[in-house]
């Protein structure tokens, strides 16, 4: 049962005068968790805001507990954000100790809000709250060799870190996630001509490109020498096409230099794969990958679909 200290310091009843608080709980599921169980997954669709009365949990980029974005403490909840924008959750929570709390379930927090103005206005704070850890988090991650240096952009290691979970999300949720890799034409001939120095100029131009011609959505990154990779979530392949197209007509007019000297024209080749039922994120980089290949032999400066 719940006691007097437990539900005071319950965030979202904050405000809340004391005969409001009983009907809410008695709505409410009250559960354990052992530790080590996993409270919301990006697996699987989340059905309730989820308040922790006793224990810690940890928001986790993955079921490894190095993985850890943060730790949720007695009286804060989790499942919000994922709620109100109807999506499968982003991360993990994980009981990092044996725990308790209450899960109500989503109609009847709609519910709760609607008639009181504190829930509403505690659950916006706390969504802000996450927002703002978030955007510092995500900062933290760019600093912690998550980038790559010459280009601003993602690098291997956010990859194999983010694509299992896009992956798991999309097959979960039966979205369309597309993936393209793309490398520079004929890189080694113009670096063994002009000098590895004007191949970073040329790579640092296509990441800039890559940054501003696709969508706030998308996820561009540089997976190795002069290939590079572009994620986009819940995207048709005809959609994927447009900013691949899109992409490949940029580069081919960028308009480049190295020491007061204009460069020849750059263009890419690319390969386009859409998730299958039942594929891995390594199997789909695989069929991007050789896509990519037949583009190339079929002439270079163009985009194969399979």
């Amino acid at each position: 049962m719940l006691d007097h200290k437990n539900i005071t310091r319950i965030h979202l009843f904050q405000g809340l005068s004391a005969h409001e608080i009983p009907p809410i709980i008695q709505a409410a599921r009250h559960y354990h968790v052992t530790e080590g169980e996993v409270v919301i997954s990006p697996d699987h669709p989340n059905e309730g805001l989820h308040i922790l009365l006793e224990g810690q949990l940890s928001v986790q980029l993955s079921r490894e507990t190095q993985s850890w974005i943060r730790h949720i403490i007695p009286g804060e909840s989790c499942g919000e954000i994922s709620l109100i924008q109807k999506t499968y959750p982003t991360a993990y929570v994980v009981a990092t100790q044996s725990s308790t709390l209450l899960e109500i379930p989503e109609n009847i927090l709609w519910a709760i809000i609607e008639k009181h103005a504190f829930i509403a206005r505690n659950l916006l704070r706390t969504v802000t709250k996450w927002l703002v850890h978030n955007t510092q988090d995500l900062a933290q991650h760019k600093a912690q060799s998550q980038t790559d240096a010459l280009t601003g952009l993602y690098n291997r290691r956010w990859l194999d870190e983010m694509l299992p979970r896009m992956v798991g999300r999309h097959q979960a949720s039966q979205q369309s996630l597309c993936v393209v890799m793309l490398d520079v034409d004929h890189f080694k001939k113009f670096n063994d001509r002009y000098g590895h120095a004007a191949g970073d100029v040329v790579l640092t131009a296509l990441g800039q490109t890559l940054i501003h011609h696709t969508r706030p959505s998308d996820a561009a990154l540089r997976y190795g020498g002069e290939e590079f990779t572009v994620l986009m979530p819940e995207t048709s392949p005809d959609e994927a096409l447009q900013v691949a197209e899109r992409l490949r007509l940029s580069v081919e007019q960028l308009n480049l230099h190295f020491e007061h000297t204009s460069l020849p024209t750059v263009t890419i080749s690319m390969g386009l794969a859409q998730l299958q039922s039942g594929q891995t994120g390594e199997q789909l980089l695989q069929v991007a990958d050789q896509r990519l290949y037949t583009a190339k032999e079929q002439g270079r400066n163009r985009i194969n679909m399979g």
